[in-house]
């Protein structure tokens, strides 16, 4: 299969040929975009400030590959609330083309803006500071595109955004690993998910990162078959199609623990994060004696099981403060601490400022 030239061209005879591409049949997860994704051809980019970039590639990326092989199979545009320029997180300003009412059928707005329509799909990107922008001029449009039937689908803590707008209700949620208890705390009703995206209906929720990439490819096989799909993947370097799970890593891998034993107690922690475990609970889930689990955590992690398991709680009172409009008591309490006193000092050693900062950083 050729590969194509990286730079789009206008000229058929150099483009990409990809006669073996077909439009036939789709596996595995993306039987659940099948039914939306073929109609995914116009997507709006709707920019938050502070959004994370690597995101935002990821998902356009696979789009421009896709056209280098079938020219004019997406366009997209970038959207912003006020049609200006976005920094993201990485203080790189992307410029938008359109206002965020401008692309909502009904709602007052430029008339040369709005001349290119509703898109089929709108990404909500975001990231940082999302609580800042949980505002009518932000949810009430995105509202009116559902209504409308527009597909909307959220990247990284973008799931924030939709389910504020109550959009999510009844459906399944993706959400980065870091701001999953903040969502859960949040939106208690809303189903949450380990995967890398989730497709529902017309919801889809990545939870960000390169994650994107895979959401997208699962998109264009759905909609325009594994081939092209399996092309773009190549074209890219990704190891989609070699049997790549589609879930986010368990936490013996992203905290590099090499015994299954710690792995699994680290686990229960995480889980138990408002009800703390004893030490004996703890060494009982892991199927070890209390003395050898302390060995076990001094090895690893130069730290008794005790305090570990504190900074685990502390991190997760940081993530509280920073994505939640939960107060500084009762991110407290929901992280298992039972003194104010007690959460602020160990809070400040951790982090060198006091709680109460954090809240107000929102």
């Amino acid at each position: 299969m050729n590969k194509p030239d990286p730079t789009p061209s206008t000229d058929s005879a150099s483009r990409p040929a990809l006669e073996t591409l077909g439009t036939s049949g789709t596996s595995g997860t993306a039987r659940t975009a099948a039914s939306l994704s073929a109609d995914l051809r116009d997507i709006a980019f709707v920019l938050l400030p502070r959004f994370s970039m690597i995101g935002l590639m990821a998902a356009l990326e696979p789009l421009r590959v896709a056209n280098n092989y079938r020219p004019g199979t997406f366009s997209w545009r970038f959207v912003s609330q006020e049609g200006a320029a976005v920094v993201a997180s990485n203080e790189i300003p992307v410029q938008a083309s359109q206002r965020l009412n401008d692309i909502v059928p009904g709602v007052p707005g430029d008339s040369a803006a709005k001349a290119a329509g509703a898109p089929d799909m709108a990404v909500i990107c975001s990231s940082w500071e999302h609580q800042r922008h949980l505002v009518p001029g932000i949810l009430n449009p995105l509202r009116a595109l559902a209504r409308r039937g527009t597909v909307l689908a959220a990247m990284d803590t973008g799931p924030f955004v939709l389910a504020r707008a109550g959009l999510l209700e009844g459906r399944r949620v993706a959400v980065h690993w870091e701001s999953a208890a903040a969502f859960r705390e949040s939106f208690p009703h809303i189903e949450t998910t380990n995967a890398l995206y989730e497709i529902d209906r017309d919801r889809i929720t990545c939870s960000g990162g390169a994650a994107a990439l895979d959401m997208m490819l699962d998109l264009i096989e759905a909609g325009h078959g594994r081939d092209l799909a399996v092309a773009v993947a190549d074209q890219l370097l990704h190891p989609r199609f070699a049997g790549v799970a589609g879930t986010q890593l368990p936490v013996g891998t992203r905290l590099q623990i090499t015994n299954a034993r710690v792995a699994q107690i680290v686990e229960a922690m995480e889980g138990h994060m408002e009800d703390p475990l004893t030490n004996t609970q703890l060494a009982r889930i892991g199927g070890l004696s209390v003395r050898h689990m302390e060995r076990l955590f001094q090895a690893d992690f130069a730290t008794t099981p005790r305090l570990f398991y504190q900074r685990l709680r502390l991190d997760h009172a940081y993530h509280l403060l920073r994505d939640t409009k939960l107060g500084v008591l009762e991110a407290a309490i929901a992280c298992g601490f039972r003194s104010h006193a007690g959460f602020t000092k160990a809070y400040r050693a951790r982090f060198g400022a006091p709680p109460s900062r954090h809240a107000r950083m929102r």
